[in-house]
């Protein structure tokens, strides 16, 4: 039997969740734009098809994101994001 695991490195500063998989949209004139612009962009990107969401993390770190499509099935993919803006 094989293990994975993936590690992240500790991240110093303010956590923030700026979308959910639910809905939540974190829209404070202090929080960043870019979270939601990215969540925005896989959306048209992909032809209305998925779109990436429960963006959440320290500065332009972005962890643990989840992928929604349209059909429900889950996707094969882990995706660490780092934006640079």
């Amino acid at each position: 039997m094989k293990f994975f695991f993936l590690c992240s490195p500790l991240l110093q500063g303010e956590y923030i969740k700026y979308n959910s998989n639910s809905g939540f949209v974190e829209d404070s004139k202090q929080c960043r734009h870019t979270p939601q612009a990215f969540s925005h962009f896989t959306f048209e990107r992909s032809g209305h098809e998925m779109i990436v969401v429960d963006v959440q993390g320290v500065g332009d770190l972005y962890t643990d994101p989840q992928i929604h499509t349209m059909d429900g099935k889950k996707q094969k993919s882990y995706l660490h994001t780092v934006c640079k803006s």
